[in-house]
C-alpha cells in the first residue's frame, strides 16, 4: 500500500526478532535492518517472525513483538547508542503507534466511546469498563517505553487512512468524520480500476500479490468486537464514519477548589513561562481568593505543574448568577508536543460542560481555540489613539444530553463580565 501511494517501502521479513535466552523477555530485536531502510529513505515493513530452536520460522504474538520493537527503537534513538546506518539522525520524538483491529477504537460496555485517553490518569477507570482490554494494555506498555511525545491510535482496519493520518498530525481525536459522497465514489472507482488492472495482468501471466485479509499483526485478535456491531455491519464499512481513540502516556491530574492546596510559586512560574510575561501575582491571587469565596474557582494541574487550567465562576449581577470562565490555560514550553493541551482540554470539558473565555485578537493560539469553540465574537476595532485591548470572546456548549447550555442572554452577559476583568500581567 505504501508503494502504491507513492512511498518507498522495504519488507523486512526476518532478521529483526530473535530469541534471547539471557533477556528478561523472550523476544529481542536487532534494529540494524530497520536502520538501513530508514537511512535509504524507505519505510521498513517489519514482519514479527522469529526462528525457533529448530530454525523454524514462527509468528510472534503481538504482545511480545510490539513492546520489544518499541524498546529497541527507544534505545536506538539515544545519542549514546544511535541506530546503525542512520548517523544518529533517527528520532522517536514524533513516534506514532497505530493499532488496527475489528473496532473503531476503545469503547465501554455501556456503548460510550473514548475519544481521548490520558493513560496516567484514566487507565484504571477505562480498563474496568472497556471491551478492548488487550489493546489498552498493549498501548500502555508501548507508550510507557516510547518518549512522552509519542502518541497512539486505536482504530478499525476499515478506517479512512486520510482521517487517521490527520488525527496523528493534528494530535486531535476525531469524533466522527464521514467521507463525502464524492470521496466514497472516487475510492470505489479506484478500487474497481485496480481490480481490472490485476485481472489484465493475470491474463498475461503476471502474478498479482494480494494482501492477506487477516494478517496476524494487523489486529489484536483477543479483543471483543463492539456488541452493537454485527459481523455484517463490521464488513460493510466503505461508507461508515471514521472514529478512533487517541492515547497519550500523559500526566497525573490534581484538582483544587482553593488556593490553599496549590503550590503558588510553581503556579506562578508556570503562568509566567507559558505566557512569557510577568504575573501581577499579588493582585491576581487576591482576585482568585475573592472569587473562591463567592462563585468558586477550579484549578486543574497536570503533572508537576507542567500545565494548568484555571476556571473562575464570574458573577453576573444582572442575572444574579455565576458563569464559568476559563481564566488561564497554561502549558510549559518544555512539554509541548506531549499532548498536554488535549489532556487539559479534556479535563476542562469534564469540569465545565459549558464555558466562556477571551483571548487577545492577535494571539497565535486562537486557531486552536476556533477549532474547539462553538462560537466567538470579536470586540470592535480600537479607534485611533484609543487605549485598550481588542479581544476575541469564545464559548463552547455542553455536548451531553441533559447538561445545561448557555443561553444567548448568558453569553452576552458573560462577554460583558469578561470585558471588565482586570489584566493579570504587568
Amino acid at each position: 500500500m505504501s508503494s502504491r501511494e507513492g512511498g518507498r517501502a522495504r519488507p523486512v521479513n526476518e532478521g529483526v526478532f530473535y530469541n534471547n535466552p539471557y533477556g528478561a523477555s523472550q523476544a529481542s530485536v536487532d534494529p540494524e535492518l530497520i536502520g538501513s531502510a530508514i537511512a535509504q529513505g524507505q519505510v521498513p515493513i517489519v514482519s514479527p517472525l522469529v526462528a525457533s530452536a529448530s530454525m523454524q520460522m514462527q509468528m510472534l504474538d503481538i504482545d511480545s513483538a510490539a513492546p520489544a520493537l518499541a524498546k529497541a527503537l527507544a534505545v536506538s534513538s539515544s545519542q549514546q547508542r544511535p541506530m546503525a546506518g542512520t548517523n544518529g539522525g533517527f528520532s522517536l520524538l514524533l513516534a506514532r503507534l497505530i493499532m488496527l483491529g475489528a473496532n473503531d477504537g476503545i469503547s465501554s460496555s455501556d456503548g460510550s466511546f473514548h475519544r481521548f485517553i490520558n493513560l496516567q490518569e484514566d487507565y484504571d477507570e477505562v480498563l474496568n469498563v472497556c471491551q478492548q482490554r488487550e489493546s489498552l494494555q498493549l498501548m500502555r506498555t508501548c507508550l510507557g517505553i516510547l518518549p512522552p511525545t509519542a502518541a497512539g491510535i486505536v482504530a478499525s482496519v476499515h478506517s479512512d487512512p486520510s482521517l487517521v493520518i490527520k488525527g496523528l498530525i493534528s494530535e486531535r481525536p476525531v469524533s466522527s468524520q464521514h467521507q463525502s459522497a464524492a470521496t466514497a465514489a472516487k475510492r470505489r472507482q479506484e478500487e474497481a480500476n485496480n481490480a481490472r488492472k490485476l485481472a489484465e495482468l493475470s491474463k498475461r501471466g503476471v502474478p498479482s500479490y494480494k494482501p492477506l485479509p487477516n494478517y496476524p499483526f494487523a489486529r489484536v485478535s483477543n479483543d471483543k468486537p463492539n456488541s452493537a456491531n454485527s459481523p455484517e455491519q463490521q464488513l460493510e464499512s466503505a461508507d461508515r464514519p471514521t472514529q478512533f481513540t487517541l492515547l497519550r502516556h500523559g500526566f497525573r491530574i490534581a484538582r483544587h477548589k482553593t488556593l490553599d492546596t496549590c503550590d503558588l510559586p510553581q503556579l506562578r512560574a508556570l503562568l509566567e513561562s507559558s505566557f512569557k510575561r510577568t504575573l501581577d501575582s499579588s493582585r491576581y491571587f487576591d482576585r482568585l481568593r475573592h472569587l473562591e469565596q463567592a462563585g468558586g474557582i477550579e484549578i486543574i494541574v497536570a503533572g508537576d505543574y507542567q500545565g494548568a487550567v484555571i476556571v473562575t465562576h464570574e458573577p453576573i449581577t444582572t442575572m444574579d448568577k455565576h458563569l464559568p470562565y476559563l481564566d488561564k490555560f497554561a502549558v510549559l514550553p518544555s512539554v509541548q508536543g506531549t499532548g498536554m493541551a488535549d489532556i487539559l482540554w479534556t479535563q476542562l470539558r469534564r469540569a465545565c460542560p459549558s464555558c466562556m473565555w477571551r483571548s487577545r485578537n492577535d494571539n497565535g493560539v486562537n486557531k486552536w481555540y476556533f477549532d474547539r469553540s462553538h462560537g466567538h465574537l470579536r470586540s470592535r476595532p480600537l479607534l485611533v489613539g484609543e487605549k485598550g485591548t481588542r479581544w476575541v470572546f469564545f464559548w463552547y456548549q455542553a455536548a451531553e444530553p441533559g447538561q445545561r447550555k448557555l443561553t444567548t442572554e448568558e453569553i452576552h452577559a458573560g462577554i460583558a463580565a469578561a470585558n471588565s476583568i482586570p489584566p493579570s500581567f504587568l
